[in-house]
């Protein structure tokens, strides 16, 4: 791979890191996957771009990446260097800023996101509990992430192969491979909080960013739909939005308690959210596993709560500012928490009073705001969950009770840098109840009232028992009672799931999460020899040699000699010229004799006629002889008429095709005896012949009757080890079904393979399919019943065929209508459709 920066190609940086290839490209800088040479290892590098090098960039480049080499914690992604600088061009002074990072092979979160279905919730809670952990490290070493996603949402392989997520880009602005806008402030549009569109970040935004990954996970649609015309109104309009649908009316597993969870922590009003992401995890575990408290109101949204103005000191931190993505060291201790005296979280009351704790009413220590939200102006919802309970006050002012109580006993845990994910504090649940004060009646009855009252209940009472004695045999009747026991048999459907892609062979050392399988390739040669009689015929015409003749004059006059002229040589051929001659005078002055070259030919056919060099040397020609004629070189081409054989290539092709097919199959037995123990072969092994002829092919001008011919076969094939390529089948189709239809499915053990060789060296193609199955583990199926206890056959079924892959639900409750009330009590079996 080539980076390319100031107009050349960088292929090491570093002189350690080798680049290989494109992980991804934001505004800011470009993340490349790269070997480390010395550590042996794949490493992310974070290159700045050329066109946003400038000092600013530069400086917060190299603040974030100072702040974040020195953390240690399980779920955030490893930063190895600090920013280090390698110069291109001494003489233009070009330098490379560049950060080394941990390389997460897992992907990030938004590619395993479907839109419209929700994760799988098993999965989702231990998600979120680790996420929460990860922000809560970074605020208490002063630093707000303002941009959470599930792009930056990253997942670690372990060496057992099991994930683990980690939080990536704290406040660098770099986007790896992203699908949508980022705003130019910093942060993704449909995660940021109000406050981040007005320019201000406060740790509150960052739990506003985890409510809506929550929400997102939980239901699979975002809590709010915001695009870019919307900004203005959110600048400008100081009315808080419309608050999202309820995420238990979206999904019937969840949990009512969770809708007061989430809508606080997406409250337009930072200083009406959580104060920290440890408390967000207490408040969600709280209502997946507290008893839920059904109450009449509920605050996140009342417009009267929400403050006139952003102005409050807390709230002062600006992302125009140098400091813009860490809180002021000097004012800032590790063990302490983002909780402002005027900042407390607004407790709700479960009734419309304004009773408290305290006979004086609300503490006095709560701003305007606060106090103003205890009144029984609230913004009623159907059977809403509280946010937390009533508020207290201690001996030395700080509330107490509920999450604030916890807040303060959790602090310690929060400084020390975690070693290993065991070591992660894990948040205590929290009950939900409320305390509630009954209010006194002042109302007085007579003793003879009393009386009167008294008796008609044990009338009434005397009745009631009798008539439940009566109905007693009738509850085994259909449509009437309550069972004590269910069973609900789910049905479900399974999906095809196939998965193509190229495997690379390695002798040894393979690495199935890189698709780099055991391969072996062997070879053979295998011979013979055979005759091959010619077929190839032809027959010459005799043929006169051919020469020349030098004629030299000796005279001072010029000769002719005629065309025709017959010469005998010394060995009695004779030669005949074959033009006219004009031979020049000789030149008394210079004493040089006058010569000319003449063609001449042999008057016989055949070979006769190539007589050798000056076999003619002699005077002719003249009377006076004056003339003198020699042949300097030989003649040549005198040949018989006569018929000769010669070797055709269809002579040596009869005799090579079959010895061609003999040998290949003599090679093919010979390779497949070379496989070791579990490994077969990527196809069929692939011989190349080669054929020999002792004599040349083709017309040589004389007679060959017969020639030898020699075929080799060289076979080669590349062999696999079928246990990793299962495996490796296996794990991606599991995977693929995994993306495909949800988290919770299960791989038929039918699997098909088929493996093909590819334009490649030492690779192949590996195709596979298979059926996976939707299965409901037990929490899954505990989340099930306690959603369905209680309530009656059709609604149940109803509730349950929502769930993904369920084809067909039925309830066998004894002939009641309705489910046992407690959850223990339902059981289920899952059954396969075929």
């Amino acid at each position: 791979m080539q980076l390319w920066r100031y107009g050349r190609a960088i292929e090491m940086v570093g002189h350690r890191y080798r680049l290989e290839g494109m992980l991804g490209s934001g505004g800011m800088a470009d993340v490349c996957l790269a070997w480390d040479l010395v550590g042996k290892r794949e490493v992310a590098i974070k290159v700045i771009k050329q066109e946003n090098m400038d000092q600013r960039a530069l400086d917060r480049f190299s603040k974030e990446a100072e702040k974040v080499v020195l953390w240690n914690h399980p779920n955030i992604l490893r930063v190895y260097t600090n920013v280090r600088m390698e110069l291109l061009d001494k003489e233009q002074g070009s330098i490379l800023p560049y950060i080394v990072m941990e390389y997460a092979e897992g992907g990030d979160l938004h590619r395993r996101l479907t839109a419209g279905q929700p994760y799988d919730l098993s999965e989702t809670l231990p998600l979120f509990r680790q996420l929460c952990s990860a922000v809560a490290y970074a605020h208490e070493h002063g630093v707000i992430h303002r941009d959470l996603k599930p792009l930056n949402i990253l997942f670690r392989v372990l060496p057992d192969g099991t994930e683990q997520p980690v939080l990536s880009d704290f406040g660098l602005a770099v986007e790896v491979g992203a699908t949508h806008f980022t705003y130019a402030r910093g942060g993704t549009l449909p995660y940021m909080a109000p406050e981040q569109l007005r320019g201000v970040v406060v740790p509150e935004s960052d739990i506003f960013a985890l409510g809506v990954i929550l929400y997102q996970l939980c239901t699979g649609r975002m809590p709010f739909r915001r695009t870019l015309a919307d900004v203005g109104r959110y600048i400008h309009d100081p009315r808080p939005p419309a608050p999202p649908t309820r995420p238990s009316r979206l999904q019937a597993l969840l949990p009512e308690a969770l809708d007061a969870v989430l809508f606080r922590a997406l409250h337009h009003d930072p200083e009406h959210r959580y104060a920290d992401a440890l408390e967000l995890w207490e408040a969600v575990e709280a209502a997946f596993f507290d008893p839920p408290k059904r109450h009449r109101s509920f605050r996140a949204f009342d417009e009267r709560s929400r403050p006139a103005s952003l102005d409050h000191e807390t709230l002062s931190m600006r992302l125009d500012d140098d400091e813009d993505l860490a809180l002021d060291e000097e004012s800032f201790s590790p063990r302490d928490t983002f909780i402002y005296p005027s900042a407390r979280p607004t407790r709700v009351l479960p009734y419309d009073t304004e009773e408290f704790d305290d006979p004086e009413g609300p503490p006095s220590g709560l701003p305007p705001r606060h106090r103003r939200s205890m009144q029984p102006d609230t913004l009623d919802l159907e059977d809403a969950d509280p946010v937390d309970p009533p508020l207290r006050r201690s001996p030395r002012g700080r509330p107490t009770g509920g999450y604030a109580s916890r807040r303060y006993q959790t602090r310690g845990l929060r400084s020390r840098d975690y070693q290993t994910q065991d070591e992660v504090p894990r948040a205590r649940p929290a009950s939900l109840q409320q305390a509630t004060r009954i209010p006194r009646t002042a109302a007085r009855t007579s003793g003879k009232r009393g009386r009167g009252v008294m008796l008609v209940s044990i009338v009434i009472a005397l009745l009631v028992g009798g008539l439940l004695t009566w109905l007693l045999p009738f509850r085994g009747l259909s449509g009437f009672g309550q069972a004590s026991q269910a069973t609900v048999k789910l049905t479900v459907s399974g999906q095809e799931v196939s998965d193509s892609f190229i495997v690379s062979g390695v002798e040894q050392n393979p690495d199935l999460a890189h698709l780099r399988v055991t391969m072996h390739e062997y070879s053979t040669t295998e011979s013979a020899s055979q005759d091959a009689t010619a077929t190839g015929q032809t027959k010459t015409e005799g043929a006169h040699a051919q020469g020349i003749l030098k004629f030299t004059n000796g005279a001072f006059v010029t000769q002719t000699v005629p065309a025709g002229t017959q010469l005998t040589s010394k060995s009695g051929i004779k030669v005949i010229t074959d033009a006219e001659v004009i031979i020049p005078s000789a030149n008394s002055d210079t004493r040089d004799l006058g010569t000319v070259l003449v063609p001449a030919h042999a008057i016989d056919l055949g070979p006769e006629g190539n007589i050798p060099a000056l076999d003619i040397d002699t005077t002719c020609c003249s009377q006076y002889n004056s003339i003198y004629v020699k042949n300097e070189k030989p003649f040549t081409g005198g040949q018989d008429a006569a018929s000769y054989t010669f070797v055709q290539q269809a002579d040596v092709d009869k005799v090579a095709k079959p010895l061609a097919e003999r040998l290949k199959g003599q090679g093919v037995q010979k390779l497949k005896g070379q496989l070791r123990a579990g490994e077969a072969s990527v196809g069929e092994p692939q011989c190349t012949p080669k054929v020999a002829s002792e004599q040349p092919i083709g017309d040589q001008g004389r007679t060959i009757e017969r020639t030898k011919v020699t075929v080799s076969q060289n076979c080669r094939v590349l062999a696999y080890n079928k246990q990793e390529v299962e495996t490796l089948v296996r794990q991606r189709l599991s995977a693929k079904a995994t993306a495909d239809a949800g988290k919770d499915v299960a791989l038929s053990d039918q699997i098909s393979t088929t493996v093909k060789p590819c334009d490649c060296k030492n690779g192949m193609i590996v195709e596979a399919k298979s059926v996976a199955t939707p299965f409901f583990n037990p929490l899954q199926q505990q989340h099930l019943a306690k959603s369905i206890a209680g309530r009656t056959v059709d609604e149940a079924i109803k509730a349950l065929k929502q769930q993904q892959g369920v084809r067909d639900v039925v309830i066998e409750v004894g002939g009641a209508n309705r489910l046992p009330q407690e959850p223990a009590a339902i059981h289920f079996e899952v059954l396969v459709g075929t």
